[in-house]
């Protein structure tokens, strides 16, 4: 084992010795961090020798280094895989934070505005559904900072793990050698199948692509941007998928659907693709936001649009009603939050299925109905 390895060996084990891998397993990574973070400590829970830690390495803050004198070796080893920085006697983090889920570590940005290495509720949406395969391929697209790859890797799979982003490509080999699971991930920077071998086959396809409906002539550059539909590039994906899906593999993704009729899910883009595919499954529909001027699907997209060029609107108000108008000029009423599960067709197996499970009503959370 080289140093290197032995490095990442070293970090895993410290984290389990000083009781930060059960920590960070009993803390929620949904929602707000920073509600979670101080209702815990409001209501006196998490011990206080370990809120420094918590606030550097769940929140990304900066923290005094005399507060990390119980976890020397610790910062030591997070300084030299580069998590963490220590300078003029401050421990901060390295835009990172460490989150723990179904088993493994995830390094992923921090919480800001435009995250590249990210790590959100749809990562979890889709992460919480995989069923690992032992020996068998798998193929992770639009992989980020590579939770799916892992948790199939993990669970005994071969994993190829797919990022267009070279910063991201960075943070999911990392996140392959924290787990030790480097062995089983290959991490490929390119777009989509676009670096694959044409003959390859794989037995379990996941994908969590671009999903959030962007209306046309709203400059949004982030990570989420799937179009005016949210379907730019789960089609993609689609058109390809049955030249890689091994005949009895599976195909996993989630995603979100503009619909310009809330009954009208026949005319949608992503739908239209997989009718006139090789392809067959099951589509669940678990939530609906409807588009309207203060609803607060229409409030997150005009703030993070705001946000990323605060030149364009005189307000948030101002970028609330612009968003909401530029949506009415694309005929979006509403945007379904689905599970897409897909099959090469068979005789007997043919079309899509959709269930709407959601009765037209938002997410309980994201991806849960």
């Amino acid at each position: 084992m080289d140093d290197k390895m032995d490095q990442y060996s070293r970090l895993s084990k410290e984290f389990d010795r000083v009781g930060l891998t059960d920590l960070l397993e009993g803390i929620s990574v949904a929602g707000d961090r920073f509600y979670v973070v101080e209702h815990l400590f409001a209501s006196g829970k998490v011990n206080q020798e370990y809120r420094g830690l918590v606030r550097l390495l769940y929140l990304g803050e900066s923290v005094a280094q005399a507060e990390m004198k119980p976890f020397i070796e610790l910062i030591k080893l997070l300084v030299d895989a580069g998590i963490v920085v220590l300078e003029d006697g401050i421990v901060r983090s390295a835009g990172l934070v460490l989150n723990r889920y179904r088993g493994v570590w995830i390094v992923a940005d921090a919480p800001q505005p435009n995250p590249k290495r990210y790590f959100g509720p749809d990562s979890l949406g889709l992460a919480r559904r995989l069923s690992p395969q032992l020996g068998k391929k798998g193929l992770d697209l639009c992989a980020g900072s590579g939770i799916q790859s892992l948790i199939m890797a993990a669970g005994g799979m071969t994993v190829t793990s797919v990022e267009i982003n070279a910063e991201t490509c960075v943070t999911n080999m990392l996140n392959s050698k924290l787990n030790g699971l480097d062995g089983a991930i290959k991490t490929v920077q390119g777009n989509l199948y676009e670096k694959l071998e044409p003959d390859s086959k794989y037995d379990y396809i996941v994908a969590n692509p671009p999903l959030v409906p962007i209306p046309n002539g709203l400059e949004y550059p982030f990570v989420g941007d799937g179009g005016f539909d949210g379907c730019r590039v789960s089609n993609e994906i689609i058109e390809k998928l049955p030249d890689y899906l091994s005949d009895d593999g599976t195909a996993l993704m989630v995603g979100m659907m503009a619909c310009a009729d809330k009954d009208s899910l026949d005319a949608v883009s992503i739908v239209q693709d997989i009718m006139s595919s090789e392809l067959s499954g099951t589509m669940s529909l678990l939530g609906y936001d409807e588009v309207y001027p203060c609803s607060s699907f229409v409030e997150g997209v005009a703030w993070s649009a705001y946000l990323a060029n605060p030149t364009r609107w005189t307000s948030v108000d101002e970028a609330i009603d612009d968003v909401y108008e530029l949506y009415r000029n694309d005929h979006t009423a509403g945007v379904y939050y689905y599970v897409l599960r897909l099959r090469k067709d068979s005789s007997l197996d043919r079309g899509l299925n959709i269930i709407d499970n959601s009765n037209k009503r938002p997410c309980s959370e994201a991806w849960l109905i």
